[in-house]
């Protein structure tokens, strides 16, 4: 074959499987030209062609002259990754800034197969930045999240949540967040991975945050065998997502978020023993149900009266304790009136289960609890009212504050454990109505806090109560000061969270905020734009005319001051 232009060579290329095709290369250029030309004839990404000429591969970097190729010579491209891991790893790396395709997706999946963790990591985070077009291969992804070693997990867990799709395996990844091999080395993965969890929450797309509430809802519905306190780490994590689930924009998502919850609450007809009711964490949620959400003047019919039959269960509950006010329908309808209807009802849920915990105790018992002098000869009262006093106390509704303040003016003489944190309160409350019932409280109890029990006490800290007791560890400190760090960096970077809203968001977070596609696109925009764009010419007579312009409002100012000081000279002389 013979070239038609000079200082070019026609090439013929084919692969083992038969395909073949004939391109054109520079003589003066090197062998990387090649590979643009390969992959558009035969749709082999360049990444993953290794060219074998004369018995020997050529690579990239060489030039055509140096190899001494010339019109139709044969060279046969395999489509293969290297075999050094490293160089893997640097052409996956690669690969996130390129063009996605989904020949070069199929090609990136291949290596999650791989044995070296590090192929498996990068091959992870390539597919994270291809957006939609890797998202055939989400399944590939979510089984390392299983069989992965070491990192390679909590890199699957990141990179699903880049995918709208991958929230139907966030029950898997918080099994592998929750699992005891996870959760008992570092608090730090456990974060990683939840907080992967959480964007799928914070997505736009109401499909996606509806696939994700599923999905962790059948992860708490799963029966299968569990240690207590990992299912108390998963209620931990997953509960406060579906209390806030009930505000969501979407029916879909409140429909399910309320079904859950009210299931979580037993009839009366199946009521537990009073220490075994319901889930500590489902306890402190209700308590603060709505607050940190902006819900002023929304009416939902569809949120009204999920609280209304959550409440109305919590109400039904060891009813022949329950006092006057209780089980009471508020005729306001508002999403803010139906939240503190719940928290209210939850509040005074907690004060007969105190009482019929109290019922049930023999007299010796109770006398032996009233002689108790230290604090873990109290451990039942603690976990009783613990939650009553922590969260109810420092909820922003005055109702809830108000209603423990009453449930502890009648559980005499329990209510002596709670003076020294009524007397906290009392300085920082500004609602009347509380106050009135704090008066009513310390003149049954008295304000004599060297003489009240100590086992409850907190310190009013900036609106939020602190146990003295609290023990956090030097991880979670150090977990907390990550998160503030992170929500730092996310603020200077004008609001870049880490969701995925769209691909282009965490796209302009590492290439700039006016890139909105791959850099070498932009490249061939910018290049466009330039040679299109028209020629301007310089208007020499309107600069001119604008210097003029401006030497005159000189002279005029000179002259203005001029007489000015010659006035004053003259008022002077007088």
């Amino acid at each position: 074959m013979t070239s038609t232009l000079a200082g070019r060579v026609t090439l013929c290329v084919s692969t083992p499987a038969g395909q073949c095709c004939t391109i054109a290369a520079l003589t003066s250029g090197r062998v990387d030209q090649l590979h643009g030309a390969i992959e558009r004839a035969l749709k082999i990404p360049r990444l993953v062609q290794r060219l074998i000429c004369g018995g020997k591969e050529i690579f990239s970097q060489e030039s055509v002259a140096e190899l001494q190729l010339e019109n139709g010579s044969q060279i046969t491209v395999i489509n293969s990754w290297p075999q050094d891991p490293e160089l893997i790893a640097e052409k996956l790396q690669l690969a996130a800034s390129t063009t996605a395709t989904h020949a070069l997706a199929a090609a990136v999946a291949t290596c999650l197969a791989h044995e070296d963790g590090s192929v498996q990591a990068a091959a992870l985070n390539t597919l994270s930045w291809m957006g939609r077009i890797a998202a055939p291969h989400i399944a590939a992804i979510a089984r390392l999240l299983r069989d992965g070693e070491r990192g390679v997990p909590l890199a699957a867990a990141e990179s699903l949540s880049w995918f709208e799709e991958g929230a139907v395996y966030a029950a898997d990844i918080l099994r592998y967040a929750c699992a005891p091999s996870v959760y008992s080395q570092t608090l730090r993965i456990t974060g990683k991975a939840v907080k992967a969890v959480k964007s799928f929450f914070e997505s736009d797309s109401s499909s996606t945050r509806l696939a994700a509430t599923k999905s962790v809802i059948g992860l708490l519905e799963d029966d299968s065998p569990v240690a207590p306190d990992m299912k108390a780490q998963r209620e931990r994590i997953i509960l406060p997502q579906l209390c806030q689930g009930l505000f969501d924009p979407s029916e879909e998502v409140r429909r399910a978020a309320a079904a859950y919850l009210t299931s979580c609450i037993p009839t009366c007809e199946a009521e537990a023993e009073p220490e075994d009711s319901l889930a500590e964490e489902l306890i402190c949620q209700l308590l603060l149900l709505g607050e940190g959400l902006n819900l002023e003047g929304q009416h939902d019919a569809g949120i009204a009266q999920a609280c209304q039959d959550i409440s109305r269960r919590l109400d039904s509950h060891w009813a022949e304790w329950a006092g006057w006010q209780e089980g009471l329908d508020d005729p306001d309808t508002s999403a803010e009136a139906a939240t503190c209807q719940v928290s209210v009802a939850m509040v005074y849920y907690l004060r007969r289960r105190f009482c019929e915990w109290q019922h049930s105790l023999s007299q010796a018992q109770l006398a032996e609890l009233r002689a108790a002098e230290r604090r873990d000869q109290l451990g039942s009262l603690r976990d009783l009212l613990g939650s009553m006093v922590e969260k109810g106390l420092s909820s922003r509704k005055w109702q809830v504050r108000h209603a423990v303040v009453e449930s502890f003016l009648s559980l005499e003489p329990w209510g002596l454990n709670v003076v020294r944190v009524i007397n906290n309160l009392q300085g920082h409350e500004k609602d009347k109505s509380v106050k009135e019932v704090m008066t009513k409280f310390f003149a049954k109890y008295g304000s004599g806090l060297e003489d009240s029990p100590q086992l409850f006490e907190y310190y009013y800290n900036d609106a939020e109560w602190v146990s003295v007791d609290s023990d956090e560890s030097e991880e979670h400190r150090i977990h907390n000061l990550e998160e503030e760090e992170d929500f730092q960096l996310r603020d200077k970077a004008g609001g870049y969270s880490k969701s995925h809203q769209s691909r282009s968001a965490r796209h302009n977070n590492k290439h700039g905020v006016a890139s909105a596609a791959a850099p070498s696109t932009i490249a061939r925009k910018k290049k466009s734009e330039r040679r299109t764009r028209p020629e301007e010419k310089q208007d020499f007579a309107e600069s001119k005319r604008t210097n003029q312009r401006g030497k005159e409002e000189d002279r005029h100012f000179k002259t203005a001051m001029l007489g000015h000081q010659l006035l004053r000279f003259a008022f002077d002389d007088a």
